[in-house]
């Protein structure tokens, strides 16, 4: 279900009427991470343009307000009743900006009140798992349909979401995701290479048991960066596995110097953009990457670019692929050369450029 409310309140300065002025919400503090991101703490991409729309002349203010003061414990209780809400208060403050763009789930009530203020709305990044009940469906046909665009990173997740909801694919527009490539080239070192095998990701999809099953009852050390809830006891009762939570870029990199391989594992059936920061983030500091086979990944990267690809849930093939990259040092620097080339179509500025044009079309259209 839809399990993350919005509720609009802009923080910034007046609206210069000049300007072309756009609202972000994210579920999460954005003010914070364009701090550390200016402080050269993270990657641009973690705000999803924003700071380079700001650059180029727009005006960038954050729905923030949610996530901070007295409506914060209300919005977090609101969003664990599945309920996306937006304050009334805040319905009259949208009038003030050409574009409102809503970076993950869905809200009927925020869709609603864009189209009565009659302000342009961009769904970014919205779409997971297929909704699979009839009351979900309706709930994302309903914000697709009020929508001014759906943006997706994949164009298989378009067509599938357009079949399966009778909806026109022109509804939605593909983007590439994109990183912040100087960002990640500046983390890169010098390490001595370890017995180790490293996985990085927080999201639902990631199936991190077939991985630590691969690698039992081997002298392979297994690091997860993760949440500790996406961690099932039978892999903290492995010996080999360390898991890691909210550590800084620094320590992030010095990990991957140390890797052997990356591994990007998922679940069966994975039809979002899954584990594709994971694998971009992989090869830009040049490792060599082992990915579960999912319709997304293959739309960016195919064998030729450093990844092997592996069928989901299958231990054996996960074991073998990881067996062969460890033991054969130049299959190994093969890929990691071939992950260098192939991730460099992907910088940021390619996915900013783009979605400028289509928020510009949308602001002179309306």
């Amino acid at each position: 279900s839809s399990a993350r409310s919005v509720s609009w309140i802009s923080e910034s300065m007046e609206p210069n009427p000049s300007s072309r002025r756009l609202l972000f919400a994210f579920p999460h503090p954005a003010r914070c991470e364009e701090s550390k991101i200016s402080s050269g703490e993270m990657p641009r991409e973690r705000l999803y343009g924003a700071m380079e729309l700001q650059e180029r002349g727009w005006q960038v203010d954050y729905a923030d307000g949610r996530h901070i003061g007295p409506s914060a414990r209300l919005h977090r209780w609101v969003r664990g009743m599945g309920i996306n809400s937006v304050d009334l208060g805040s319905v009259a403050r949208l009038r003030r900006y050409d574009c409102i763009i809503v970076k993950d789930n869905f809200s009927t009530m925020t869709s609603i009140a864009a189209r009565l203020s009659g302000v342009p709305m961009v769904y970014l990044d919205a779409m997971f798992d297929l909704p699979r009940n009839a009351r979900h469906r309706a709930i994302a046909r309903t914000n697709i349909s009020l929508a001014d665009r759906i943006i997706c990173y994949s164009r298989f997740q378009a067509n599938r979401w357009a079949h399966e909801l009778g909806l026109p694919v022109s509804r939605f527009s593909y983007l590439p995701y994109c990183i912040d490539l100087d960002f990640y080239r500046s983390g890169r070192r010098d390490a001595p290479v370890e017995r180790m095998v490293l996985a990085v990701g927080r999201d639902l999809g990631r199936d991190f048991l077939t991985l630590a099953r691969a690698l039992r009852d081997t002298d392979i050390r297994l690091k997860l960066v993760t949440l500790p809830y996406l961690v099932p006891d039978e892999i903290r009762a492995q010996g080999n596995v360390d898991v890691l939570e909210h550590i800084p870029y620094v320590e992030l990199f010095e990990l991957y110097a140390r890797a052997a391989c990356v591994v990007v594992p998922l679940k069966e059936d994975i039809t979002y953009p899954s584990g594709i920061r994971a694998v971009m983030e992989s090869l830009v500091l040049g490792k060599a990457t082992i990915c579960t086979e999912s319709p997304v990944l293959r739309e960016y990267f195919s064998e030729t670019d450093g990844v092997q690809y592996v069928t989901p849930q299958d231990t054996d093939q996960m074991r073998h692929e990881l067996f062969r990259v460890m033991g054969d040092a130049n299959e190994r620097q093969r890929r990691e050369q071939a992950s260098l080339a192939a991730v460099a179509r992907y910088g940021l500025s390619v996915f900013v450029d783009e979605f400028e044009d289509l928020l510009d079309a949308l602001v002179k259209r309306n």
